[in-house]
């Protein structure tokens, strides 16, 4: 990571590139930096690493490297937004889609098919957990009609975790059981 602020620019370029390979999110930061580098392969790499770093925190330089005077930068600053999957690339995405620039239409195209799949899977997985949850509250909730006082009071305890307003009620009559 100090190898980033090396004295040659080549120096620079080459730790970009295999703190790419590492997948050390602790090059974010310094990685981020790069991005502001002089020399462009060092930018261009930088913005390179980013993506297959996939840190949200890398996203609005990412951005801002769309601005960059060098095509190379701002087509890798492209395609690494598609990795990350963030929504907040979506529509700047959109723009050098439909944009005059020719050369960034096909890696925006690609970064918008990324990110639209990145983002659909984490929806989907978000949704899959929530079934799940919605599954255990069920579970836990015909666990409450059994008579031993020990299982009904760690189900009690499970269900006040859940924060599930289905279980209200059930957790109310199990407090009066058995008095």
């Amino acid at each position: 990571i100090e190898v980033l602020e090396d004295l040659y620019p080549a120096v620079r370029e080459v730790a970009a590139q295999s703190l790419a390979k590492q997948a050390d999110t602790r090059a974010v930061e310094p990685l981020i930096k790069l991005l502001g580098d002089k020399y462009f392969n060092a930018r261009r790499r930088a913005a390179e690493a980013l993506g297959k770093l996939e840190d949200k925190r890398a996203v609005l330089p990412l951005l801002e490297a769309l601005k960059d005077k060098d095509e190379m930068v701002r087509r890798n600053a492209v395609l690494s937004l598609g990795q990350i999957g963030d929504v907040r690339a979506l529509v700047p995405l959109r723009r050098l889609y439909s944009g005059a620039n020719k050369n960034l239409h096909l890696p925006a195209f690609e970064a918008l098919t990324e990110l639209k799949t990145n983002v659909l899977y984490r929806d989907r997985l978000k949704l899959k957990r929530k079934r799940e949850q919605l599954d255990q509250v069920e579970t836990l909730i015909v666990s409450l009609v059994n008579w031993f006082g020990t299982i009904r009071h760690q189900v009690v305890r499970k269900l006040t975790y859940t924060n599930d307003p289905r279980a209200f009620p059930y957790f109310v009559a199990a407090l009066f059981w058995g008095k």
